[in-house]
Formats: C-alpha cells, sequence, structure tokens
C-alpha cells in the first residue's frame, strides 16, 4: 500500500477543546471562574439558550461540550449554586472567583508556577465495540437472498448527491446521521432487510448502504455501514464499520474497515498509484467530547489480499506513517492554529498524490505546503 509524506511543522498535545454558544440577558456573570486566578483551569460561564447561563469546566486544551459539565441554568435560583456576590460564586459547595471577563482567556500552566499540574486520565471511547475481526457478522449465505441482492443492484440508480438515510441514538437527544447514495426510500428499505439477513447480528436501524464502482471492469458493489453505539451508560461513542459487500451469484465476499468514531463516507474518487481504481474516503473525529481533528483515511478495499488504508507521515525523517490525514485542526493548544486546504491529484504511479495547504493563523508562523 502506498504511503505519502506531507511536510509540515506540528505541535501535537493531548487534551482538546470545544468552545460554546448562547446568548442571554444581562451578563452578570458573563466571564471566567476559578477557585485560584492562577490557576490553569476553571469555569467558563456564557449567556446560553432560553435566558440560561452556560457553563463549563475548562483547561488548556479546551472546555466541556454545552450542558455535558452542568447543565444549563438560572443560577440565581439553582440550588446548585450559591451567589456570594457578583464576583464570587460557590457551585456545589466550592467556591470560585470571577478573575476575567473574558470567557475564552488564555489557559497555561506556567501561570501554576511550581504547584504541579492535574493528573487527567483518559478513557478509551472503544472500550466494548464488536470485534468484527474475531466475529464477522455476514454469517447467512442464502443463495435467493444473495441472487435478489445482485438483482437490485443490477437496477439501482445511485444519487450523485447522496442523502440522509437515518439517524442513530446515541445518547439521551444526542442523534448522528447516517448517509447512502441510494435515496429511493423503498430500494433502500428492501436492501437495508436483505443486507441485514445475511448479516443477523446488525442493527437494521444502524445500517446505511453505498452503492458504488470501485474497479474498472467489474460489477457495482454495496458499502455497508453500520453504526455501532459502545455500550456504557454514562459515555456512549458512536463508531462507523464499513464493509464491503460483493456479490457474484449466488455468493459474495466481505472485506472490513473500522471504526471509525463518528465515521461518515466523506467521498468515493481516484487516489494514489492504481488509474481506473476508486478509493473511499471516510471522514472521522479524534473524540467526541471537545473539539475534534477532523481526520480522513481512504481506504482501498480492492487491495490485494484484503482492504487497506493508505498511511501519510508529516515527518521529515518518515520514520512514522499513519493512516488518518489532517482535514480540519481546531487549534486551541493541541494542534497548530492553521486551516487546512487538501487536494487530491490525479493517480499515477510516480505521485505525488495528494498536496495540502496549511494557512497558519498565528503571526509568527508561515504558511506551508
Amino acid at each position: 500500500m502506498g504511503c505519502v509524506w506531507i511536510q509540515r511543522a506540528m505541535l501535537l498535545l493531548v487534551v482538546a477543546a470545544l468552545s460554546l454558544s448562547a446568548s442571554a440577558e444581562g451578563a452578570t456573570f458573563a466571564g471566567f471562574w476559578k477557585s485560584n486566578c492562577t490557576d490553569a483551569f476553571g469555569i467558563q460561564i456564557k449567556p446560553g439558550n432560553d435566558k440560561l447561563w452556560s457553563v463549563s469546566f475548562c483547561g488548556p486544551g479546551g472546555c466541556f461540550p454545552p450542558g455535558q459539565w452542568m447543565p444549563n441554568t438560572t443560577i440565581t435560583t439553582d440550588p446548585s449554586y450559591k451567589v456570594i456576590d457578583e464576583r464570587t460564586l460557590e457551585i456545589k459547595g466550592t467556591r470560585y472567583t470571577k478573575c476575567s471577563d473574558d470567557t475564552n482567556p488564555k489557559l497555561d500552566y506556567s501561570t501554576m508556577k511550581d504547584r504541579p499540574a492535574p493528573q487527567i486520565t483518559y478513557a478509551d471511547p472503544a472500550v466494548g465495540l464488536p470485534d468484527y475481526e474475531k466475529n464477522p457478522p455476514f454469517t447467512n449465505h442464502d443463495p435467493r437472498t444473495i441472487a435478489t441482492i445482485g438483482e437490485i443492484i443490477a437496477s439501482a440508480k445511485p444519487s450523485l448527491s447522496g442523502c440522509v438515510s437515518g439517524s442513530v441514538r446515541v445518547w439521551k437527544d444526542w442523534n448522528v446521521k447516517i448517509y447512502s447514495n441510494i435515496c429511493d426510500k423503498a430500494v433502500l428499505k428492501d436492501l437495508r432487510t436483505l443486507v441485514g439477513g445475511l448479516a443477523p447480528a446488525l442493527d437494521q436501524s444502524h445500517l446505511s448502504l453505498w452503492l458504488v464502482s470501485l474497479d474498472v471492469g467489474k460489477p457495482p458493489v454495496l458499502l455497508v455501514n453500520h453504526m455501532d453505539v459502545t455500550p456504557t451508560v454514562t459515555s456512549p461513542y458512536p463508531f462507523l464499520n464499513l464493509w464491503r459487500l460483493r456479490i457474484d451469484g449466488d455468493s459474495y465476499s466481505v472485506r472490513h474497515a473500522g471504526a471509525f468514531l463518528n465515521g461518515r463516507i466523506r467521498a468515493v474518487r481516484p487516489f494514489g498509484e492504481q488509474t481506473g481504481r476508486q478509493v473511499v474516503f471516510v471522514q472521522h473525529v479524534s473524540c467526541m467530547e471537545c473539539e475534534p481533528t477532523v481526520y480522513i483515511t481512504p481506504i482501498d478495499f480492492e487491495a490485494e489480499g484484503d482492504a487497506k488504508p493508505y498511511e501519510f507521515t508529516y515527518s521529515e525523517r518518515h520514520d512514522s506513517f499513519d493512516a488518518t490525514l489532517e482535514y480540519e485542526l481546531p487549534g486551541m493548544g493541541h494542534t497548530v492554529d492553521a486551516t487546512v486546504e487538501t487536494r487530491l491529484l490525479p493517480p499515477s504511479s510516480g505521485g505525488p498524490h495528494l498536496l495540502q495547504f496549511f494557512h497558519m493563523l498565528e503571526k509568527d508562523q508561515s504558511d506551508e505546503w
């Protein structure tokens, strides 16, 4: 599988960020509150929806998403809060001082001098996902079902723009959309039922399907998308798994790729060194409870032996490669603060295959290709 080298300086930190939005009457509480004004972390209070206040814990990497650390609140009538004065609050018994009217001050552990930074641990969001490599879900090989799927594939017409084919509930009011390029609802429903029959372990309501031609001279295939939700009660996460389903008469073959956090198919188009072949570009993210880095992973489902991702490096030494191509950068202290433009070049044996332009937003940094 090909590897692509992209030269760029980058800064990696661990924690991520999410900016909050809001509006409310009166800005008395708006600002940044800390137990100690030299702390590198504290409480962001901003106007929220319906005349409530948005209250989030923040550190150098960013803030919790709206409503996750504390629900939006009136503050003055909420028993979790005690207003001491305009610049002093108690939140669940802990006293905070309004250190800044700025709701997004720069947070840096250097302000804490000799005080140790807090120890932060991170849970693996993929814990509890099915292991589809050990336990493939496609277990039914009924010839009639397979032949019927093949007949529908032969007559179905994919949409050029694609469409939303449903949504998957992750937690409470959090739903993620799933997408398809088969926008005829009746056709999609029939295919979903039939494919679900081949893979009874998959939840049909979590399935979406794409009809694509991946290799010149071969019939179209189905890209089966299944959004898995991790089973944890307090922090479930959505992960996309993909299978290339190729029908051959009354039999079929599958190839798997995944799982991708909050993933979706971004594009299917030519790429790399193979002419006459299309690659599946999957968009996914680094985290959910943060302002994430958005990645793209190109997958060659027709590669020799099995589905394989293309790998990239930003290292001048070429000492490490990864299947994640940076697509959008949040900055906020854990990546370079830049906008990214990605250009795919026509497939060729010699390359280059891809160019990226990083427009640096910091004044002391120059733009890079």
